[in-house]
């Protein structure tokens, strides 16, 4: 794997929860990390939910390996986020391969 190819930079973001002042739980999202990755785009998709058409984006991306990466987490990519699907562990932890669709 060429270190050279991870020329993109990415955030990764993870689903928290917290309480407010009555005790409630208040879920967010929150960026956990900044990482470079190579990115291969996929062919998107049109899907048809709730009667309106959405559109999806798929693409792979290529990073070092994080341990604590899982496929709760998601990926923001310029003004777009992307639900990671899967992950592959190649040459045993030093890099992944996520696999990930847009989400609305």
């Amino acid at each position: 794997m060429n270190a050279g190819r991870f020329d993109t930079l990415v955030e990764v973001w993870r689903y928290t929860s917290s309480q407010n002042d009555y005790g409630e739980a208040i879920k967010t999202w929150s960026k956990v990390s900044d990482i470079y990755a190579q990115i291969d785009y996929l062919s998107g998709t049109e899907e048809v939910q709730g009667e309106q058409w959405e559109n999806k984006q798929g693409l792979n991306l290529t990073v070092r390996y994080m341990s604590d990466l899982t496929v709760k987490d998601r990926i923001k990519h310029g003004d777009i986020y992307y639900n990671i699907i899967s992950i592959s562990e190649i040459n045993r932890h030093m890099y992944q391969k996520l696999q990930c669709k847009s989400s609305e």
